[in-house]
């Protein structure tokens, strides 16, 4: 057991300038696993479309540990037929960061 203190998240929405930390985060989930069903990373441009697009109707949130730079995100989206209505959500985190 270590004596590190709890780290302070931040729970907010994803704005644009969150785009980088996103594909980052997101990298080596799409480069090292099969859970994303990508092949190739995303690029914070188009992290910042994706954003964009799923607060149109849905959340998009960020969490920041202790005040640093972004640990995690998480989205919610409608899956295809016929699972719908049931929603997705995805929660990769930055392991170091907490």
């Amino acid at each position: 057991m270590t004596d590190k203190p709890a780290a302070k998240l931040t729970i907010r929405d994803a704005t644009s300038d969150d785009a980088q930390a996103c594909a980052q985060i997101y990298r080596p989930y799409v480069l090292d696993t099969t859970i994303t069903f990508e092949l190739v990373p995303p690029s914070p441009p188009e992290f910042a479309e994706r954003i964009a697009n799923a607060q149109v109707k849905h959340l998009w949130l960020v969490a920041e540990a202790n005040e640093g730079p972004q640990a995690g995100r998480s989205l919610a989206m409608p899956t295809p037929a016929p699972i719908d209505p049931v929603r997705r959500t995805a929660s990769p985190v930055r392991p170091a960061s907490i």
